[in-house]
């Protein structure tokens, strides 16, 4: 048989005490993915750096299958960190900068078994926490 689940997700960014002004941060939520990349605080255009991130992270994880085993989906989830650190590490280069990301997603896909799981990637400082029995 097949289990379904739910997930609820909600997001905000709130720029540092010590830099108000300074939000690097850019987010995307799709249905079955969500995350959030940072620039790297000291590194020249850390919000360019993080927009074409999540940009990256978005388009490569939408074409990841909903069912997968578990395997595919570190690798999924491997390759498309990969990926976008590339492209920024290259566009930094044409730029002649240093700019920088961390970067914290979640991908939720059924396994063979018919489970629903979830699948967390993280590079850098950014932190996904699990909370439970809030509600």
């Amino acid at each position: 048989g097949e289990t379904r689940g739910t997930f609820s997700v909600s997001r905000e960014s709130i720029a540092s005490d010590r830099h108000p002004e300074r939000n690097e941060d850019a987010m995307f939520v799709r249905e079955r993915s969500w995350g959030v990349c940072d620039g790297v605080g000291g590194h020249s255009d850390g919000k360019v750096a993080s927009e074409m991130a999540a940009n990256y992270l978005t388009a490569k994880i939408g074409t990841l299958p909903e069912k997968m085993t578990t395997q595919e989906a570190v690798d999924g989830v491997a390759q498309a960190l990969v990926g976008a650190d590339q492209i920024v590490n290259i566009r930094a280069r044409e730029m002649g900068n240093d700019m920088a990301t961390t970067a914290s997603v979640v991908v939720a896909y059924q396994d063979e078994r018919g489970r629903l799981m979830a699948i967390v990637g993280n590079v850098g400082d950014s932190r996904v926490y699990l909370m439970r029995g809030l509600c």
